[in-house]
């Protein structure tokens, strides 16, 4: 867009302060969240197999189910994931170019 237009249209600060403050915070809440939640089975099968539950050191094969679990469900994540934005993707695809395509609104 040219200089001359956004100077134009410079005045609505507030939701482009709170659109910037959401795009600068969001990871920074969103990540651990994901990231506790994907922890979650693996957790759980640490504690169910553990003979002493998670107070006492895990042995390796204790470890190495935790692992596995753990890449199962990353791996899950990742395919269900690209499905997902795909589909997304194919449904709204009008939609999607028409907003690209104008340059005052993406």
């Amino acid at each position: 867009m040219p200089i001359r237009y956004r100077w134009a249209h410079r005045k609505p600060y507030r939701r482009m302060l709170v659109r910037w403050l959401l795009l600068a915070c969001t990871p920074y809440i969103l990540v651990p969240v994901l990231a506790v939640v994907l922890m979650i089975p693996s957790l759980l099968v640490w504690g169910f197999t553990a003979p002493h539950g998670v107070t006492q050191k895990l042995p390796d094969h204790d470890l190495g189910l935790g692992v596995a679990v753990a890449c199962a469900i990353a791996l899950l994540c990742t395919v269900g994931g690209h499905r997902l934005s795909y589909r997304l993707a194919t449904r709204r695809r009008d939609k999607l170019a028409d907003f690209l395509g104008d340059p005052t609104r993406g």
